[in-house]
């Protein structure tokens, strides 16, 4: 890897501040270039029938190596599955206990398919992969070829983290992208969600008042400063909150064998839609991280997503993100994020409603709500706000027009976080219940109960085997700028073609 252009960071997201340039970082941390990759396996193309499955039998000794990267094209959709043994202390026999990785894969030629082995280190030591099966998901026989098996041991050392420890993000597993005034940090303990967001050009402060309440922006009331920089804006409270990607498929009461979780409150749970979460599961039981790059401005996450309301379950699916920082010469830094989603669970879903692009959780400090839904977007007509936003569920106050396809969380000041999807008209917004301002007993409002949410919708069902993705922008800013921005943004063409169309129906009376 090159010189980078930003600062990529591994670092902990409990860090109170970071470098705000790559020369000053004080720990440089293993790199995806420096991992050194062993040729295992060669093998032909093969007819697989629909409904069947076909075995590349072979023994290849990884040793500690868990990091898989296969060559593979198909005709077809295929499951894979990674057949290995391991031995924590020793050699591989045959008598080692065995243990299974699965994938997928869509038909295409020439795909590169990369699995992080044992991503919850349930199995450490030495491994020994005996074969790689492929089941045809498809209604016709369909050729497969997988040409190269390779592996590394990977850049990111998982052995040490703790997947109970539910309220901390170990180091290894915390990315951040920094530039001169925006940071953004995702974790790979979530399935690569959005958990940080901050400015970090020493101009954004959090005041704690007299009176308990928490003040967050550029200018400095009266009261105790608390921080100076790097406040986070996102509410990282549990792994239903974040910045995240959550759809909806088949519905409980379906006649094509899915057995749905319940959710719920207390005495209210109810059964739950396929509910694929990319940071985890109702009982904060994590994604599965499948694979992460990092490159001169991007970070790439692959995860595995859980079933919402299904303990110790995965969907069947693929989340993937794409993280970078953009700059525009009038406006500064922004970030752009492409989101994809591939379903792989074979289900007509056949349910269109009302899907979230992204669900967005931020700090209750910025607790009030931004947008313009009037018939005349981009002509500087009058925006409208709402500071007394309630709970969201169910209540027909939270549903908005967001003609302009942005909306924004700011302080009293206007100042705040903008969040732009092209295309997406249908919004959903609101604060938690029991909406306060008080600052949580440790001073971190990304931490609190309390929150605000934003969900730009499009109207939607999920199609198995088809994958579909979207572009979304955030930026920090006054809302004057932002608006600004994301103009720029429109008239330079940005769109999200997925979502035209998909406007959800009399959402708003």
């Amino acid at each position: 890897m090159k010189g980078k252009k930003l600062c990529v960071l591994l670092a902990a997201v409990l860090a109170a501040s970071l470098c705000g340039g790559c020369g000053d970082k004080k720990e440089e941390p293993a790199k995806e270039n420096e991992m050194k990759f062993a040729s295992f396996y060669q093998g032909e193309q093969v007819s697989v029938a629909a409904g069947d499955s076909y075995m590349y039998t072979f023994s290849a000794d990884l040793e500690d190596r868990n990091y898989l990267r296969m060559d593979i094209s198909a005709t077809a959709t295929f499951r894979g599955v990674v057949h290995y043994a391991h031995e924590e202390f020793g050699n591989v026999t045959e008598d080692s206990e065995s243990a299974e990785e699965e994938f997928f894969t869509l038909a295409g030629q020439n795909m590169r398919v990369c699995q992080i082995l044992d991503f919850y280190n349930y199995f450490p030591g030495n491994r020994t992969v005996r074969g790689i099966e492929f089941f045809n998901l498809s209604d016709a026989a369909g050729a497969v070829t997988l040409a190269k098996v390779e592996a590394a041991k990977h850049f990111i050392d998982f052995t040490a983290v703790s997947f109970n420890d539910t309220q901390n993000v170990e180091p290894q597993l915390q990315l951040y992208l920094q530039g001169k005034s925006v940071k953004l940090g995702c974790t790979l303990k979530s399935g690569g969600a959005v958990n940080w967001l901050s400015s970090t050009d020493n101009t954004v402060r959090q005041i704690n008042r007299e009176d308990g309440t928490v003040y967050v922006g550029k200018s400095a009331p009266a009261g105790t400063v608390v921080k100076d920089n790097d406040i986070n804006l996102v509410n990282a409270h549990d792994n239903g909150r974040l910045v995240q990607q959550s759809y909806y498929g088949i519905a409980p009461d379906n006649d094509q064998g899915y057995e749905p979780g319940e959710y719920g409150a207390v005495g209210d749970k109810r059964p739950w839609h396929y509910n694929p979460v990319q940071g985890g599961n109702y009982a904060n039981e994590f994604s599965q991280l499948v694979d992460v790059a990092v490159s001169d401005n991007e970070i790439y996450i692959k995860a595995r997503p859980r079933d919402w309301a299904k303990a110790h379950e995965f969907s069947t699916s693929y989340m993937e993100n794409w993280y970078s920082l953009q700059t525009d010469p009038v406006y500064g830094e922004y970030i752009r994020v492409k989101n994809r989603f591939t379903d792989f669970s074979g289900y007509d879903h056949n349910n269109p409603r009302a899907q979230e692009i992204p669900a967005f959780y931020g700090i209750a400090s910025l607790g009030k709500f931004v947008y313009y839904g009037g018939d005349t977007p981009f002509a500087n007509d009058t925006l409208s706000e709402r500071a007394d936003l309630a709970f969201w569920d169910g209540n027909k106050d939270c549903r908005f027009r967001l003609t302009e396809n942005w909306s924004a969380w700011v302080n009293d000041e206007n100042w705040g976080i903008g969040l732009y999807v092209p295309d997406a008209v249908s919004a959903l917004a609101g604060r938690t219940a029991g909406f306060t301002l008080d600052a949580p007993a440790d001073d971190r409002p990304d931490k609190a109960a309390s929150s605000t949410y934003t969900a730009p919708l499009g109207n939607f069902s999920m199609v198995t085997y088809e994958p579909f993705e979207y572009t979304y922008f955030l930026t920090l800013d006054t809302v004057e700028n932002a608006r600004d921005l994301f103009e720029k943004l429109h008239e330079q063409g940005v769109a999200n073609e997925f979502l035209q169309g998909k406007e959800v129906p009399n959402w708003v009376a």
